[in-house]
């Protein structure tokens, strides 16, 4: 129940102020401002997907299709994921170079195939178990961005994740002999704008 409640909340404090940032994107239509693409973080072995920028490049939104293989996670995996990224600080450095030391991202994962589950059958106790498809995650990170003059290319961004699931920081939080190291994972990946 309590991360339904932080679900809610969380929503409801970015919903009202993205509608006014959202007619500004019809205008220009729904074409993503770039392209994203990560290695590992919960989200996938490899994951690639596309994204927005609002508020002056501090707030991305974006949606993400992950894949594990078969030789990495003992099955194939197939994700997709909705992630929304705040950067509390940006430093430039000079017109075309960003540091942003700190960066807050919030996602909700949704794992396909016969072996997950988002509703258990009634032959189980209600909250018995949790599902196994749906869940949530944490991060914590920095990034560095290059603008390009180019027309096509608008710029690289490349950033570094301490990543966490929900589930896990609960436990970790909940059970002393849960160490830190067993419920974090580090996530590299790049963004491409246009």
């Amino acid at each position: 129940m309590k991360k339904v409640c932080i679900t809610i909340i969380f929503l409801f404090l970015y919903l009202n102020p993205l509608y006014s940032q959202l007619k500004y994107k019809q205008e220009r239509s729904f074409i993503p401002d770039f392209v994203v693409s990560q290695f590992a973080g919960y989200i996938g072995f490899i994951s690639s997907g596309v994204g927005y920028d609002f508020y002056d490049e501090s707030l991305k939104l974006e949606l993400l299709y992950g894949y594990v293989p078969k030789s990495v996670g003992g099955i194939r995996i197939h994700m997709f994921t909705g992630r929304g990224s705040y950067s509390l600080l940006r430093y430039r450095t000079t017109n075309e170079l960003s540091f942003y030391p700190l960066n807050l991202s919030f996602f909700i994962n949704y794992a396909r195939g016969r072996q997950y589950v988002l509703r258990w059958s009634p032959t189980y106790p209600e909250r018995y178990y949790r599902p196994t498809s749906l869940y949530t995650g944490e991060s914590v990170g920095m990034s560095i961005k290059k603008s390009c003059e180019n027309a096509t290319i608008k710029g690289y961004e490349f950033y570094a994740d301490v990543v966490t699931m929900s589930e896990y920081l609960y436990e970790y939080c909940k059970n002393e002999t849960v160490k830190l190291e067993y419920i974090i994972s580090l996530a590299f990946g790049v963004r491409i704008y246009f």
